[in-house]
């Protein structure tokens, strides 16, 4: 599963570690295409898919509200569920957003749906708040399962945008940005998606996103992640505890 709420600005690997969603400044209605690909897909520390796969979203924004459209598409059949060429998850996010006293927040709701896999569908209310620190823009977000899990888990980013890193040769500037988050459930989050009963810290991650523009409306980018399980009881005895997750992909407005 993922937050769904990818923004090159904000890292595009950001958007499964729960970053807030900016509010659309003019009243008239907003569309955004992001379409990434991904050597697995890898969700609050866990490796769902330890193969490629197509992770496409479309964002809809008008003033203060958004909707996205998320999909997983496995590009492979390495995961636990036979098959290949198949979209293996679909979430729906509507978010409100605002600012005030100098920081970003957003309210909202995610449903998550899983076709062709057989599992239940869940559904997750959310809080983020964000607001700069020096250099860094931190964000807090707050997500609570109110179907499946009945948990609790909590994410704390600190991000930063470096700018150009290099112009030298390229036709176009190409930007850095980096961050790092750490995750937290409580014991029936943890115990419904870690096998572990008892609330404590689950995951850690530090990424980066490389950006050009080949367009006032079109970036590419290059996303890293390292991502691993902080408890020795997430996952007890699972593969695939810490993991590298690299990606390629465009995002355009229109």
């Amino acid at each position: 599963m993922t937050n769904s709420r990818s923004t090159l600005g904000a890292l595009a690997l950001a958007a499964a570690l729960g970053l807030t969603v900016s509010p659309a400044t003019a009243q008239e209605a907003q569309f955004s295409f992001d379409s990434p690909f991904f050597n697995q897909y890898n969700w609050r520390g866990i490796n769902v898919v330890n193969g490629a796969v197509w992770q496409p979203s479309l964002d809809v924004a008008y003033g203060a509200l958004s909707f996205n459209f998320w999909g997983n598409y496995e590009l492979t059949g390495v995961s636990a569920y036979p098959g290949e060429g198949r979209f293996t998850e679909l979430d729906s996010t509507l978010t409100y957003s605002g600012a005030s006293g100098g920081a970003d927040w957003s309210l909202g709701y995610i449903h998550y749906q899983f076709p062709s896999v057989g599992a239940a569908a869940t559904s997750e209310v959310f809080a983020t708040y964000s607001r700069p620190m020096g250099e860094w823009a931190t964000t807090l977000a707050i997500y609570f399962d109110v179907d499946q899990a009945d948990g609790v888990y909590l994410n704390l980013a600190f991000d930063q945008d470096l700018g150009v890193i290099t112009s030298g040769g390229l036709s176009n500037e190409v930007s850095f940005s980096w961050g790092t988050a750490i995750g937290y459930g409580d014991k029936k989050h943890n115990l419904f998606y870690y096998g572990n009963s008892e609330a404590n810290f689950a995951d850690f991650s530090v990424y980066g996103a490389f950006t050009t523009s080949v367009s006032d409306s079109t970036d590419l980018y290059l996303t890293l992640l390292f991502s691993t399980l902080v408890d020795k009881d997430m996952l007890a005895g699972a593969p695939n505890r810490s993991n590298f997750v690299f990606g390629l992909g465009f995002s355009t407005g229109f």
